[in-house]
């Protein structure tokens, strides 16, 4: 799997790319990681070398929204949950209309805990994520998250959870929901 990062060269070709572009005008490649399952895979030294590639990028350009996701995503694979919250905060910061940035703060904030042992203020901050998220738009993930902290945190306590987690999965697969996701998340937080 080859790492989709935005760096002044392509890295996939090599082409040199201006700051800002999104795709490579050369071979047309992501510069940007688009999604967390683009990273899950990578060994750690693709992931480090993509931590600094956007830290390069990020000394140029301290407020790119894309950039700041994107060395979330890495930071968060690489199982630096501080590093990672902050990067998704800033990228928060920097574009309000990102959902994937809210469910990855929220996602950091557990700090690689099973959801059940998180404390209940941080699944309060995880919550208060999903809602900001879903203003911005509806992803599968924010739903999925909702649902897993539903049926962890308050379900198999024999709490009453309104939504529950069932109504919260539908929702997760009429917005699209893969079974990368729920792999992903569930092994994030309940695995």
């Amino acid at each position: 799997m080859s790492l989709e990062v935005k760096t002044l060269n392509c890295p996939a070709c090599g082409a040199p790319v201006a700051p800002g572009d999104a795709r490579c005008w050369a071979c047309g490649s992501s510069l940007y990681v688009q999604s967390f399952t683009n990273v899950y895979d990578l060994d750690p030294q693709a992931l480090n070398m993509g931590v600094r590639e956007f830290d390069e990028v990020l000394s140029k350009a301290p407020g790119d929204a894309a950039a700041l996701f994107s060395r979330g995503c890495l930071n968060l694979r690489l199982g630096l949950y501080p590093k990672a919250e902050r990067d998704f905060a800033r990228a928060v910061q920097a574009d309000f209309n990102a959902p994937e940035a809210y469910l990855y703060h929220a996602v950091s904030l557990a700090r690689g805990k099973h959801i059940d042992s998180v404390p209940m203020d941080t699944i309060e901050e995880m919550k208060a994520d999903i809602q900001a998220g879903l203003a911005a738009g509806e992803i599968a993930g924010l739903y999925l998250l909702w649902c897993i902290i539903q049926q962890y945190c308050y379900e198999e306590r024999g709490l009453l959870a309104r939504p529950s987690s069932e109504e919260l999965y539908e929702k997760a697969c009429r917005a699209g929901v893969t079974q990368a996701d729920v792999d992903y998340l569930y092994g994030l937080l309940a695995g």
